[in-house]
């Protein structure tokens, strides 16, 4: 019998503070990017806000949840999800900041200094005050307009009682309407896919933004989340994923998915070191997934990239060609629509990719760059006997190696020429090694003169 899903009301509780009040907790606050939005205001953005309070126009609730109380009311329900979730917050800060980061980040920053209030005459409670370059700041604000911000009323709703689903429930709420795009929409979903999406977004966000693929502005909206979900559908299902917000949104919660997320994300950290300050030329990032579907296929036919500088730039002038090249790829229904290499560039469907996929192959000899390495990784003790055996019981190093020692973890097998540079794991390129020899060897081959 299926078990029923069972829904409980959440309590939260209404309170006015001021905003001089508000500016002083704004570092108790914390907003988790698993359940809100990156800060994305722009300068203008900013000063439009500060404007509204000022004249008393902007009177949306700020929604918090408060930490301890949450913890608290976790840990009378055996909730384990939850109490983990608010443990790691509870001793650094009072509140989880489910809708108002943006506005609490730039009452933050005005109070700060960080930026101005437009210049102009402002009318404000009766008294007119003409604000300059002169007195724009928080800190140079005319003492009368400054007393009047920070009196001004800043209304809460605080969760008392919220679970880690709840406060994912209340932030799709919140944002229902609001023009989130379907990245941000699918971050504070609670699965494996989200988090190490997240995580490999926020590790890699600053080369992508140094190198141009995306701007700030994409960044905040998450389009590089969405790029890296785009690119664990081509690491599970090949050439032949379809990426659209439903089946990214699906993959978000598949089983199988959040088994192997985390071995895909460890793997595009590899490709990316490999591609390193390159990055720089994909501006059109499709072209570094068809770099990424080729070097996955080396990978995994049980390959080692041993040349990753040469695999990327040729890589690079194949593509320029490619784009170069005047030649019209046909595409659709009957091929009877076409498009340059540079075009299919800009899209990620199934048949764009198969067209450049096929197209940069036939100038690009992938395998060159990799070498095959052996299935099997390591010998037995019968391997390692016949090796002391036949070295005459001394090391390439020339230690001793006492026959009542060797099957110990005091000795090892080791590769004369290296597993990773394509050795074979035979009898004839084994070689018995002390354990600190072997490890300090790394992958240079074995002196065995």
């Amino acid at each position: 019998m299926k078990t029923q899903k069972t829904y409980k009301s959440v309590e939260s509780k209404t309170s006015s503070v001021t905003f001089d009040f508000y500016a002083n907790q704004g570092k108790f606050i914390y907003a988790d990017l698993a359940c809100q939005s990156v800060a994305r205001w722009e300068i203008q953005d900013k000063q439009d806000y500060m404007v509204s309070l000022m004249l008393n126009t902007a009177p949306s609730k700020y929604i918090l949840s408060h930490i301890k109380s949450c913890l608290t009311y976790a840990e009378l329900t055996n909730d384990h999800d939850s109490i983990k979730y608010f443990e790691q917050f509870v001793d650094l800060y009072t509140y989880l900041n489910l809708d108002s980061n943006n506005r609490t980040l730039c009452i933050m920053s005005f109070v700060n200094d960080e930026f101005e209030l437009p210049e102009g005459i402002y009318d404000v409670a009766d008294e007119v005050y003409n604000i300059t370059s002169e007195n724009n700041k928080y800190s140079t604000l005319p003492l009368g307009l400054k007393n009047i911000l920070d009196s001004r009323k800043i209304t809460l709703e605080i969760y008392t009682n919220a679970t880690q689903e709840d406060i994912t429930r209340i932030f799709s709420v919140v944002n229902n309407g609001v023009s989130l795009n379907a990245a941000e929409l699918r971050n504070p979903i609670l699965t494996s896919v989200s988090s190490e999406i997240r995580e490999l977004a926020t590790q890699q966000r600053k080369l992508f933004l140094d190198a141009g693929v995306f701007t700030t502005k994409e960044m905040n909206r998450r389009k590089i989340d969405d790029y890296f979900a785009g690119l664990f559908m081509v690491y599970m299902q090949g050439l032949d994923a379809k990426i659209t917000n439903t089946t990214l949104r699906e993959i978000y919660l598949d089983p199988n998915a959040n088994k192997l997320v985390n071995k895909y994300a460890n793997e595009m950290r590899r490709f990316l070191k490999v591609v390193g300050k390159k990055i720089s030329v994909f501006q059109r990032e499709n072209g570094l997934l068809d770099l990424f579907t080729i070097y996955l296929d080396q990978i995994r036919l049980g390959k080692r990239l041993n040349n990753p500088k040469e695999f990327v730039s040729d890589f690079i002038n194949v593509q320029i060609e490619c784009i170069k090249d005047p030649v019209q790829y046909p595409y659709g229904k009957d091929g009877e629509r076409s498009a340059s290499y540079s075009g299919l560039l800009r899209s990620r469907e199934i048949r764009f990719n198969r067209l450049r996929n096929t197209a940069v192959l036939k100038k690009f000899e992938a395998s060159k760059y990799f070498v095959q390495l052996d299935t099997k990784r390591c010998g037995n003790n019968e391997d390692k006997l016949i090796a002391a055996r036949d070295q005459g019981w001394i090391t390439p190093e020339g230690v001793e190696i006492p026959m009542e020692d060797v099957l110990t973890s005091d000795f090892e097998i080791g590769h004369v020429i290296p597993y990773a540079e394509g050795g074979q794991t035979t009898r004839d390129n084994f070689v018995v090694q002390t354990k600190t020899d072997n490890r300090k060897l790394g992958m240079n081959p074995v002196q065995t003169a």
